[in-house]
């Protein structure tokens, strides 16, 4: 019973000890230690100044870590960890803080050292997915070699090649309006001709680089007009409209957008996602920019605050159309809190349906290749901002694989936006952090520990943004050492959280479980064995079991599902003693994740009816107005009945053999705007042009415009420096003139103040003016003669007072004297 107790409280111990975690946690002190690391190369970041307080702080942190993962049997380089950190304790030894303020650099180094073993202390993962973002610049074939090499020296096994950006493709397109990148076309590609994303396909295979055509969507330019962009040059009335009139974005600055409401931008797009799928081997495609600008202060009435997108012609008109709504659409916005939200709801539903249009266009030619986006983190901002709802997108199965961009300083912040993403995601997608250190400036052990963070919190892989910045070949960093710095960047990755070989998650059922189980051998045959946590003949019996699983077929939603239920069979306990027992629960209930991702993409994916397209790019023919009605002219005015949806009105009236037609605003006009003579008048109302079509003609109604002579203006005057006269009825505005200068006013009154006449007689008339139509202008009023003296400045009045009771007391003093 005694020995039973204490079997029991050791593996209570072991079970406390070794939580069935694969990837640990970044820690509070982890994160911090990172604060103190150098930026990279042309990097304006500061970091906190390295103390020996904190050198020796992290040297006692990263000793714990190795430690504790040799004695959990992590697949660690415990004897060559274990030596360097020797040699580091060595330096330190009896280090005093002068000897460490004599010389920062050789204690920063070592400092850098303690990080580089801190990254080999972190599992490598057999099966993770590797992604890099990759803006292409290759002239010729040897370049795309290079790159896809350079990729696999790093670990990389899945590149996303920018394919369309900033309005141009990196192949020859057939769809018209197309442009092409010119750096393409200059020295061609071999077999591949002018296809660069093609070149890249099929060349990936070769290096075993999964390739995804990365597609910026509705960002098609950067400049401070849409002649900047070749497809809005081209095509003016695809631009997505600000608030305030603009097309180059405010809150991102001077990018230029297409409107994703208009149904000819999305049918453009889906004609190349289309084409490229149909012509090249791509995994995915990757659909970045996949929402609306940047959108703030939406209900402003300041245009200069208010940084609202999207008001092209057709959203406004679809807008209020769905909603039956009349008026101006900005307006509506901004006075009414409701319709705000419908609008926000609106444009959101654009890019949801464009993402269902994508995945109905791309599956429809192509099965085979899959939806990846890359979205940003927090759902509530993406879809209050830029109108992005990947949430909705996930549960309706139309992504396979969603990378947030996590890009940020911390990793615990990395940490926790990627634990909230995959929490939503769930098994629904393929969970790969999109990760930016470097990008930002930071330095280049910052990847360690935000791959450490993405991975611990359930994401299947990480990418990194951008291969400028981890590419020997070609990067973007200063002149002095960009060789040296990028080679950094890639040690850091090979020799820590990449280090091992990896396929990627997404793969098929056979080549990831093949991969498991090849690499959790390899790891019972170099420790557990090794060490005496597992025997001969329970490796032998794992190694059976194994390849029992991997017979099983797996080719039907039914034979993955009973092949899941019976993986999850295995426990550690009956292979090994803990804690190799543990690791092998950690590395099945892994494989166990990424089966059930799997098999939940197959429900989602058949559950969705290729046969019906959730975002027509056509729309039914408009409906057409009915004709104005009860036309009727009272005093001069033509007025009619007002007509639903009508935008405005156009009046048609003929004089004789000339016709005229009018743009009209509200339901009345004055005909004393005509000229004179015997008309025939007509109207038409004026639709939105998509859902509401202009109406025929009405029936006609006659009327004869005589003419009007306005009065002429009587009792002029000048009072108080300012010229008046008796208003005139039907006057459009008054024709002054003061000593043959002419001035037009809109009142009965002239200000003379502002023109500070000079001393002298002027003459004034005045006339009231017409339309230039039937109103005829006045005669010219009786002249008025208006007489300016010269008036003393306030000096020249001041001394002029001072000289009077001069006199006056002088005068006094003479009448008074004896």
């Amino acid at each position: 019973m005694r020995k039973l107790i204490i079997i029991l409280l050791l593996t209570g111990l072991f079970l406390g000890t070794f939580t069935v975690r694969a990837i640990e946690p970044v820690t509070i002190a982890t994160n911090t230690a990172t604060q103190y690391l150098k930026p990279r190369p042309g990097s304006s970041r500061t970091p906190w100044t390295l103390t020996l307080s904190q050198l020796n702080s992290w040297r006692s942190n990263v000793r714990n870590t190795v430690t504790n993962a040799n004695t959990q049997m992590r697949d660690i380089d415990f004897a060559t960890l274990d030596a360097r950190l020797d040699v580091v304790d060595a330096a330190l030894s009896g280090v005093t803080t002068a000897m460490f303020n004599a010389d920062p650099d050789y204690y920063y180094d070592l400092y850098e050292e303690l990080f580089s073993i801190y990254g080999a202390t972190i599992e490598s993962r057999a099966v993770d997915g590797r992604g890099m973002w990759h803006r292409p610049f290759e002239r010729n074939l040897n370049e795309v070699r290079a790159t896809l090499q350079e990729m696999v020296d790093m670990g990389i096994n899945m590149l996303y090649v920018e394919t369309f950006w900033l309005g141009r493709l990196i192949y020859d397109s057939n769809i018209p309006g197309t442009f092409q990148h010119g750096f393409t076309t200059q020295q061609g590609y071999g077999d591949y001709g002018t296809n660069l994303l093609l070149a890249f396909v099929e060349e990936g295979k070769h290096y075993g680089v999964e390739v995804h055509a990365w597609v910026e969507n509705f960002f098609v330019g950067f400049g401070s007009s849409h002649f900047d962009s070749p497809i809005l040059a081209n095509r003016p009335e695809w631009a997505s409209i600000n608030f305030d009139g603009s097309i180059p974005q405010r809150s991102e600055v001077n990018y230029l957008f297409m409107d994703p409401a208009n149904p000819e931008v999305r049918r453009y797009l889906k004609e190349i996602y289309a084409e490229i799928v149909m012509t090249t081997d791509v995994a995915s495609i990757h659909l970045d920019y996949i929402r609306y600008p940047v959108a703030k202060h939406v209900r402003s009435p300041n245009p200069v605050n208010n940084l609202d997108t999207g008001y092209s012609d057709f959203a406004e008109a679809e807008f209020k159309f769905i909603h039956g709504l009349t008026g101006d659409l900005r307006t509506l916005v901004v006075e009414n809190a409701t319709i705000a939200n419908l609008w926000k709801q609106y444009k959101t539903g654009v890019i949801s349906r464009f993402v269902a249009g994508v995945y109905h266009t791309v599956k429809n030619v192509n099965p085979e290749v899959v939806l990846s986006t890359a979205i940003f983190g927090n759902v509530q901002n993406a879809i209050d901002e830029k109108m992005q709802d990947w949430n909705s997108w996930i549960q309706d199965g139309y992504i396979d694989i969603i990378m947030p961009m996590s890009y940020y300083q911390s990793s615990l912040t990395v940490g926790s936006e990627v634990d909230r993403l995959t929490q939503l995601v769930g098994l629904n997608a393929f969970s790969y952090a999109g990760l930016a250190p470097t990008y930002m400036g930071f330095n280049a052990h910052y990847n360690t520990t935000q791959v450490q963070a993405s991975l611990a919190n359930r994401a299947q892989g990480t990418a990194m943004f951008a291969s400028q910045f981890y590419m020997l070949y070609r990067n973007d960093y200063q002149p002095i050492n960009k060789g040296a710095y990028a080679l950094e960047v890639q040690r850091v990755l090979t020799d820590g959280v990449y280090r091992k070989p990896a396929v990627l998650p997404h793969a098929p059922v056979d080549i990831v479980i093949d991969a498991m189980f090849d690499d959790m051998l390899d790891k019972a045959e170099r420790i557990y064995v090794a060490r005496g946590a597992m025997t001969a003949g329970q490796y032998a019996a794992l190694a059976a079991e194994f390849n029992r699983l991997s017979s099983l077929p797996h080719d039907s939603d039914t034979a993955l599902e009973a092949l899941i239920a019976d993986i999850r069979t295995l426990s550690g306990a009956t292979y090994a003693n803990i804690p190799a027992s543990l690791r092998i629960n950690e590395d099945i209930a892994y494989l166990s994740r990424i089966l059930d991702i799997k098999l939940e993409r197959i429900g989602l994916d058949d559950a969705i009816d290729l046969t019906v397209n959730p975002d027509p790019d056509t729309f039914d023919e408009g409906v057409e107005l009915t004709a104005p009605a009860n036309l009727r002219i009272e005093g001069d005015v033509l007025q009619w009945d007002g007509v639903a949806h009508a935008l405005r009105y156009q009046l048609v009236a003929t004089l004789g053999d000339e016709t005229v037609t009018l743009n009209i605003q509200g339901t009345s006009f004055d005909l004393l705007s005509l000229k004179i003579g015997s008309y025939s008048f007509r109207l038409r109302a004026v639709g939105d042009g998509y859902f509401y079509l202009d109406s025929a003609l009405s029936e006609s109604v006659g009327h004869v415009v005589s003419a009007i002579q306005l009065i002429t203006p009587a009792n002029v005057r000048v009072e108080n420096n300012k010229v008046f006269f008796d208003p005139v009825p039907m006057a459009v505005e008054y024709e002054i003139i003061i000593n043959q200068t002419e001035f037009i006013v809109n009142e009965a009154m002239f200000d003379l103040a502002p023109y500070n006449l000079p001393p002298g007689q002027y003459v004034i008339t005045v006339r009231a003016r017409g339309n230039n139509g039937a109103i005829l202008s006045s005669s010219y009023s009786e002249p008025y003669l208006h007489t300016v003296t010269r008036q003393m400045t306030e000096a020249e009045s001041t001394i002029y007072q001072m000289a009077r009771e001069d006199l006056k007391a002088f005068l006094l003093w003479w009448m008074r004297r004896d």
